[in-house]
């Protein structure tokens, strides 16, 4: 078996309405997700990791309006080491524009 950390989610902004973010292709353990306000104000942000043709719900989040302050960086140790199967994936919502998100997994094949 070989592993390769890859960047799932490239640095974007997270989205104000619920949005995927990333479908698993092969299986793989997020290892870093990391989410910075750059704005004055505070924004609330949450998680949901899927499972394979479901809908993000109370019963699949895992982050769930946490709070990030002004300039904080916040490192979602919530999902890091969670692992996705192949058609699992994750889905975010953030309370107002100005949250920049990036992932990494290590990939398994």
């Amino acid at each position: 078996m070989t592993a390769t950390t890859v960047n799932i989610i490239p640095a974007k902004t997270a989205e104000i309405v619920q949005t995927l973010q990333h479908t698993a292709t092969i299986k793989e353990k997020i290892s870093e997700y990391i989410v910075t306000n750059t704005t004055g104000a505070a924004i609330t942000f949450s998680l949901n990791l899927v499972n394979a043709a479901g809908t993000a719900g109370s019963s699949n989040l895992f982050i769930s309006s946490k709070v990030i302050q002004p300039n904080q960086t916040y490192a979602c140790p919530e999902i890091i080491g969670q692992t996705l199967e192949v058609g699992q994936f994750i889905s975010t919502i953030a309370s107002a524009t100005g949250l920049s998100m990036r992932a990494n997994a290590v990939q398994y094949s």
